[in-house]
C-alpha cells in the first residue's frame, strides 16, 4: 500500500502539470502513454498466440495522435486501417486475427486517448481537471471501499475481486466530488454537473471492467509492472480511456 501511495503523489502532480500546460506538452504525453500501453497490449496478445505487427502496434496509436494534432485524424485512421490489414494479410498466418489485433491496439491506446487531448483543447484545462477529479474519486471509493466493505461480486467472470458495494461507492463518488467540482470549474448547472459526473463516473468503471477482461483472456494480473504499486499503465489509465469521450461529448451539448 505503501508504494501504491508513493507512486500516487508523484503521477499525480505530473499529470495535473501536463493537463494544465496542454497543447504540445499533452499531446507529448499522451503519445507517450499511447506508445507504454501499446507495448503492454502488444505482450498480452504474444500470451494469446496473436503476433500482430510491431511496427503497427507500437507507433499505429502515436501516429494517430500526431495526425490528429493536425487535424488529419480521420484520414490517418483510415491509412493507418488499410495498411494493418493489408500487412497482417500479406504476411504470416491468421490474418484476421492478427490484423484485428493491431486495429484494437491502436483504437484502444492512440484513439481513446485522443478525447482527452480534444477535450482539453475546444474547452480548456479546467474540463481536463473535471475529467480527472471524477475519475480519480471514483477509482478510489471503489477500490478501497469495495476492498474493505465489498462482499457481492460485480462481474466475477471478469475481475473477482471487484463488488458491487466498491462499484456503488464508486459512482456515490463520483458524482459527489465530480458535481462539485463541474459546478465551480465550467459553467454548468448543478443538475447537469450531477447528471455528467454520474455518466462519467459510470464509463470510468466501464472502462475499468473492459481492461480488466482484456487481462482475464491472457491470463495476467496486471498489464505491465512499471508504475510500482499500481500495475501497468493500462491499469493506470484505463478508467480514463473510456471516461474522456463520455465527457468530451456530454460538455459538448452543454458548453
Amino acid at each position: 500500500m505503501l508504494t501504491r501511495i508513493i507512486t500516487a503523489l508523484i503521477g499525480i502532480p505530473l499529470v495535473l502539470g501536463v493537463a494544465w500546460l496542454g497543447g504540445p506538452y499533452l499531446l507529448a504525453f499522451l503519445a507517450l502513454l499511447s506508445l507504454l500501453m501499446s507495448r503492454e497490449m502488444e505482450e498480452m496478445w504474444h500470451r494469446l498466440d496473436i503476433r500482430p505487427s510491431p511496427e503497427i502496434t507500437r507507433w499505429g496509436g502515436l501516429l494517430f495522435l500526431l495526425a490528429t494534432y493536425f487535424d488529419k485524424g480521420s484520414g490517418a485512421l483510415a491509412l493507418l486501417a488499410m495498411y494493418a490489414l493489408t500487412r497482417e494479410t500479406l504476411t504470416g498466418r491468421r490474418p484476421l486475427r492478427r490484423g484485428g489485433a493491431a486495429l484494437l491496439t491502436v483504437l484502444y491506446t492512440g484513439g481513446l486517448l485522443w478525447w482527452i487531448y480534444a477535450l482539453h483543447a475546444e474547452m480548456g484545462r479546467n474540463a481536463v481537471f473535471t475529467l480527472l477529479l471524477i475519475v480519480w474519486s471514483t477509482d478510489t471509493a471503489a477500490y478501497f471501499l469495495g476492498t474493505g466493505w465489498g462482499k457481492t461480486p460485480l462481474c466475477p467472470s471478469i475481475s473477482p475481486k471487484k463488488t458491487r458495494e466498491g462499484a456503488l461507492a464508486g459512482l456515490v463518488a463520483g458524482t459527489f466530488v465530480g458535481s462539485l467540482g463541474a459546478t465551480r470549474l465550467l459553467p454548468l448547472s448543478p443538475g447537469a454537473a450531477m447528471v455528467g459526473a454520474a455518466a462519467v463516473s459510470l464509463s470510468a468503471q466501464l472502462g475499468d471492467l473492459v481492461e480488466s477482461a482484456i487481462k482475464r483472456e491472457a491470463e495476467v494480473k496486471d498489464s505491465g509492472s512499471l508504475l510500482p504499486g499500481h500495475g501497468g499503465f493500462l491499469d493506470r489509465f484505463d478508467s480514463l480511456l473510456f471516461a474522456a469521450p463520455a465527457a468530451y461529448h456530454l460538455l459538448s451539448l452543454w458548453m
